[in-house]
């Protein structure tokens, strides 16, 4: 048997995601046997040629009808340029040509979320602020984690945390939550409104001097 040429998509595909190659012009020369099956690879140690029992088998069609492709979840694969072999085998046992082609796998990006802010608005000196996020890196780890105010820079680097309100400026903040992954890349900031009350004022009496008093006399109030 032979085959055409080996294609793959989307390309690029972002890690995690499926991936589809698809053997193309895939016969059998001598029309004396069909093909049997084709087999998909990824070169894993990069040298460009098809090891078989060395690189990693991806799996196989058996079935001709609607072309003869391998779907699959790039989850576990290098970032960067991967290279990917097709062959196809007869019912007689006869084994094609190797055809290959490569695709790029792009880092997929984390996802960040702010679950909550509570309360807003907030109560100064008394009342705590809860801050709570989530996070995902679908093809990797979140190993760094950021809060910031547009009125008060940087607030946090832990995901979940608590501050009082009397330590945050009096107004209306925007909070942004964005985390990093493992290879570096961060998240898009989720945002969301935090309103900082001003502090209520008070008062308190000190004492009346002089008492007793006499009535008609005047008096200080401290």
């Amino acid at each position: 048997p032979t085959i055409g040429s080996l294609s793959d998509s989307p390309d690029p595909v972002t890690r995690g995601q499926n991936l589809t190659l698809t053997a193309n012009g895939v016969s059998d020369p001598d029309g004396s046997v069909d093909v049997d099956k084709v087999q998909f690879y990824r070169d894993s140690n990069s040298n460009g040629v098809l090891d078989v029992g060395t690189d990693q088998y991806l799996g196989q069609d058996t079935i001709a009808s609607g072309g003869w492709q391998w779907t699959g979840s790039t989850a576990g694969f290098p970032l960067g340029t991967n290279r990917y072999f097709a062959r196809a085998q007869d019912n007689d046992g006869a084994w094609s040509n190797v055809a290959g082609t490569t695709g790029t796998v792009n880092n997929a990006i984390p996802t960040a979320s702010i679950d909550q802010i509570n309360p807003s608005p907030a109560q100064p000196p008394s009342e705590m602020i809860s801050f709570n996020g989530s996070s995902n890196d679908i093809d990797g780890n979140v190993v760094a984690w950021e809060w910031t105010s547009d009125l008060d820079g940087l607030l946090s680097t832990v995901e979940d945390w608590t501050r009082s309100s009397n330590n945050l400026t009096v107004g209306t903040h925007q909070i942004s939550f964005r985390v990093k992954d493992d290879v570096g890349e961060w998240s898009d900031s989720d945002v969301a409104p935090l309103v900082v009350n001003n502090a209520i004022p008070t008062a308190q009496l000190g004492g009346v001097p002089g008492e007793p008093v006499s009535p008609g006399s005047t008096i200080n109030l401290i």
